[in-house]
């Protein structure tokens, strides 16, 4: 896999979460999304996902295995997720979670608590 497709399987999951919160929550939410970012050498940082994908990409042959995605804050400016990378040692697409298929190492998480800025 290219960085190019990572980057879209990235986004792929943001929009993903986006979506089932504003399922959820009834509302919709900005597009602008930000990232807190946890692992791969970031502890809570925010991060574009431009950035996020560059951080994460380790190679067209291996992957983290699972990275957390949720939807933990909204305002009318902003979505902001948490992402964060599981301590697994790096492997094949195949071993990602990938849980829809096609989903690679994202996995959707709902937070229980959104916080919502209005």
């Amino acid at each position: 896999m290219s960085k190019d497709e990572f980057k879209e399987l990235l986004e792929a999951a943001l929009e993903r979460a986006a979506a089932d919160t504003e399922e959820r929550l009834r509302r919709s939410l900005s597009r602008n999304f930000q990232i807190l970012l946890y692992g791969a050498g970031y502890s809570g940082d925010p991060v574009s996902s431009a950035e996020a994908a560059e951080a994460l990409y380790l190679g067209e042959n291996v992957f983290y295995v699972i990275i957390d995605v949720a939807v933990v804050k909204i305002s009318d400016q902003s979505t902001t997720f948490h992402m964060v990378v599981s301590g697994h040692k790096p492997a094949l697409f195949e071993q990602t979670w990938n849980d829809p298929p096609g989903s690679g190492p994202f996995k959707q998480l709902i937070a229980i608590d959104i916080e919502i800025e209005d």
